[in-house]
């Protein structure tokens, strides 16, 4: 059938309509470079309650000029488009204390927009608080590209170059900033741009594939003026793979679209990441079978053939010593339609208008939320209350939320009809849930009744709304931080060592040590925390921060703390510092439960592993006392203290010129006659101090259930050294290096079975069931690892995984097999101390 002209214009036009939102959609996407993200509502407990609308976002250059204001929208999100460079930030809103205490942020990226959110307290401005006075310093602008010499002899821009640029003279102050990802009509790949202040600075550059290029000629920076700098990288030369790689089978559907030979399968296989090259295409044999070496990475398939729809995979992962089985199906194209034969012309009449169907109203929910006054009958509404509004089977991130008005009543639109769950809660009271039904004739309404806690009754019946099942777990998000001390507003410095806490509800949720340069990182899932840092001779620095699913980086400033002077005296002179070394005392006990009694005991045997600014300090095994006693540089350090029959303990210390003792406790892992039991909720394990007599248990705790003389069942341990691959000098091998802050999951049948990360040795050890596990290991810089064992009950099993950097391929050292060990009662020999790992010095 012929189709009108009427017809071939419209399937024209929509077709230039499709172009054109497809080149909206590039240009949005390679848009920027800037920042983003949103504004959330904290109540004066610290405790997420919403996004703040309208909330005004002002960011100023260490020059003092003020960029444009962006306006937060009604969900409380922002972007506005800053070049790369350092920027302090102002956020204002009516009925919220403002953010005026001179913070910044740090701007790496030449395209796209990094993500960064903000937190505004409810309530008015303190009297006493006044914004800081920041100085100012002139700035200039450094720009050019990063670029590689092709076999060709011309000159092409390497995406995401890291460039660092560190000024000379004073205080040092490092500046980074990531070359051009995509090509733009202004912005060719490669190209960069940065606000510097003014002085003379040095430049490295690095980039995944090329060796790291560091610029002997200084670039110097002028007040007002633009000044250039390319720099030309070179290719690191790659080992060919082998024994790994993508391999499979490519079958041709029926029915076949033609009877002659057989087409000739092409298959190409695409890399995903930068660096990682594929070769050129490949022909599969007469069974369609192909096969090719490849380094580590992710890659997608497409196989093609004359007469057949092409078809793709998806992502693939290359793992080191395996090849990865990709197998795809070509389906035959449609036959053509034969030619029709000729007809007169047909008489066209003028085209029916089509009136578009008339859309149904939208589903509208009206939800109202009452408070039950106390010692009455009557009810009141409840304003600010949490609602959620959840269709039955639906996953939880979908569900719609709100606040309640002054009215205590909400309005949410609903996709389509069905079963809702309509809950509500707020912080003091009891929550409370109904179930509704939503249909575009109903009343689509409902009335929750909440009670305070203190009046709330314990419900004879079991409520019929059953809460909704919760979502399964997001994936960790990385939070970077840097601790820095602010020495005016241009010139910085990092704070070595600091502790550094992350809390959320309350209570601590992880904590870290900072390296030399002030920086670590963690893996925590989505939501709100308050970022601790600690550090001896300085004031407690905090901020918030909100995780979603893109890596966030926070900065935290601490100041020096004043010296108190007492009224009539005057402030000492300032000593030079003295740093003799310090004497640490450790004693180790452990809890097992006697006839009747609780008693701490010396532990002998325990390994005492002391860390300093993330790194091994020292190592060893407490005596037959259970004391353990070495001498330290004056700073902070962390305990670990480990025992195969009890639960590992972190002790933090700071040692000073003199002697410093500690007392550690470890709660047990079994429980039986005359062995370890868990201590009573009274006792903590960093302070108890046993007595000369025993330790009497608490009332109602003397004798024990029935059962729980009877053994645990026995389990096996899991131990896994984490080892990163780092670069040495030019020529020489890669060397192995402990990695903290690896994350590890144990899947067990498809499952997660047990997660975490290495510690700062690079350690981590879980105990495990009988069974067949394989262990992922993850990490920003390192390409993943995996490992599968089997383990049984009573058994230990060793590992070292090693992780090579994105770009390189190198063996990893030779590591421990599987060494059973029996599950005995220790011995009174002294065990083996486990070798030190030796790491290069840089």
């Amino acid at each position: 059938m012929k189709r009108s002209p009427d017809t071939h214009s419209m399937f024209s036009a929509l077709a230039s309509i499709s172009l054109v939102l497809s080149l909206l959609v590039a240009q949005a996407a390679a848009a920027g470079p800037g920042v983003h993200g949103r504004v959330f509502a904290l109540d004066e407990n610290g405790q997420t309650t919403g996004t703040v609308p309208g909330a005004k976002i002002e960011f100023r250059s260490p020059s003092g000029a003020a960029q444009t204001p962006a306006t937060a929208g009604p969900n409380g999100y922002y972007r506005i488009d800053l070049p790369p460079g350092r920027y302090t930030y102002k956020v204002t809103a009516a009925g919220f204390q403002d953010e005026d205490q001179g913070r910044g942020i740090v701007l790496e990226l030449t395209d796209g927009y990094a993500v960064y959110n903000f937190s505004l307290i409810k309530g008015k401005n303190p009297e006493q608080r006044k914004p800081p006075e920041l100085p100012t310093v002139p700035m200039g602008r450094l720009e050019g590209r990063v670029l590689e010499k092709t076999a060709d002899g011309e000159l092409s821009g390497v995406p995401g170059a890291r460039i660092s640029l560190r000024r000379q003279g004073g205080e040092r102050s490092l500046v980074r900033v990531t070359s051009q990802r995509q090509a733009q009509p202004d912005k060719p790949l490669g190209a960069y741009a940065v606000e510097l202040q003014t002085g003379s600075f040095r430049a490295s550059v690095a980039a995944s594939g090329f060796a790291t290029l560091v610029d002997p000629a200084p670039i110097v920076i002028a007040a007002g003026r633009s000044s250039e700098r390319d720099f030309v990288l070179t290719r690191e030369a790659v080992e060919p793979p082998s024994d790994q790689g993508i391999r499979g089978t490519v079958r041709l559907d029926e029915p076949r679209p033609t009877a002659g030979p057989e087409p000739k399968i092409r298959v190409q296989i695409i890399p995903l990441g930068p660096g990682v090259p594929a070769g050129p295409p490949l022909v599969a044999d007469a069974q369609g079978r192909y096969s090719r070496n490849l380094a580590e990475g992710r890659y997608r398939v497409l196989a093609q053939a004359d007469g057949y729809r092409p078809a793709r995979s998806g992502p693939r992962d290359v793992f080191r010593g395996r090849y990865t089985m990709v197998n795809l199906t070509l389906a035959p194209l449609a036959p053509l339609a034969p030619p029709e034969e000729a007809k007169p012309p047909v008489v066209v009449k003028p085209p029916v208008v089509v009136k578009p169907p008339v859309a149904p109203p939208p589903l509208v929910f009206r939800g109202l939320v009452l408070e039950a006054v106390p010692g009455g009958v009557k009810t009141r509404p409840l304003p600010d209350a949490l609602v959620l509004l959840r269709q039955e089977g639906q996953s939880l991130f979908r569900a719609q939320r709100g606040v309640t008005d002054g009215r205590g009543e909400i309005t949410l639109r609903v996709a389509e009809p069905g079963t809702y769950a309509f809950v509500a809660r707020l912080q003091g009271y009891t929550p409370a849930g109904v179930q509704v039904d939503i249909s575009p004739g109903g009343a689509n309404t409902a009335t929750l009744v909440l009670r305070r806690i203190q009046e709330a009754e314990t419900p004879k019946v079991r409520p019929s709304i059953v809460p909704p099942v919760g979502p399964e777990p997001p994936g960790p998000v990385t939070l970077h931080v840097r601790v820095m001390e602010r020495l005016d507003t241009s010139h910085e410095r990092p704070v070595a060592g600091a502790m550094v806490g992350v809390i959320q509800n309350r209570e601590r949720v992880q904590a870290r040590q900072a390296d030399a340069q002030g920086s670590l990182s963690f893996r925590l899932p989505p939501g709100g925390y308050l970022v601790r840092a600690v550090q001896r001779g300085y004031e407690l620095g905090q901020d918030t921060v909100r995780l979603s699913s893109e890596p966030v980086s926070k900065v935290i400033y601490l100041q020096r703390a004043r010296e108190e002077v007492a009224p009539g005296t005057r402030p000492s002179k300032p000593q030079p510092d003295a740093r003799p070394g310090g004497a640490l005392e450790l004693q180790i006990l452990g809890v097992v439960r006697r006839p009747g009694t609780l008693q701490p005991v010396p532990l002998d045997g325990a390994r005492i592993v002391i860390f300093r600014r993330g790194r091994v300090a020292d190592t060893g095994q407490s005596t037959a006392d259970g004391r353990y006693s070495t001498r330290l540089p004056p700073e902070a350090y962390q305990i670990k203290v480990m025992h195969e029959r009890f639960v590992p303990a972190i002790e933090e210390v700071t040692v000073s010129g003199g002697l410093t003792r500690r007392r550690i406790v470890l709660r047990p892992l079994a429980i039986g006659g005359d062995r370890p039991e868990t201590p009573p909720s009274g006792i903590r394990p960093s302070t108890i101090k046993p007595p000369p007599g025993t330790i009497k248990p608490p009332p109602g705790t003397i004798k024990p259930p029935a059962g729980i003389d009877k053994p645990l069942p026995t389990l096996g341990m899991l131990d896994l050294q984490i080892l990163g691959l780092k670069p040495g000098r030019a020529g020489a091998k890669m060397s192995p290096a402990p990695l903290p802050g690896a994350h590890v999951v144990v899947l067990k049948n498809g499952r997660p079975a047990a997660t975490g990360e290495s510690d700062g040795g690079g350690r981590y050890r879980t105990r495990l069931s009988s069974g067949s596990y394989e262990i992922k290991v993850t990490h920003d810089k390192f390409v993943p690892g995996l490992e599968r064992i089997s383990l049984s009950g009573g058994q230990t099993v060793q590992r070292r995984i090693a992780l090579r950097p994105t770009g390189a391929s190198v063996e990893p050292p030779p590591g421990p097999t599987e060494t059973p060990r029996p599950t005995a009662k220790p011995t009174t020999t002294t065990p083996k101390i486990r070798p030190k790992i030796k790491i290069p010095l840089r």
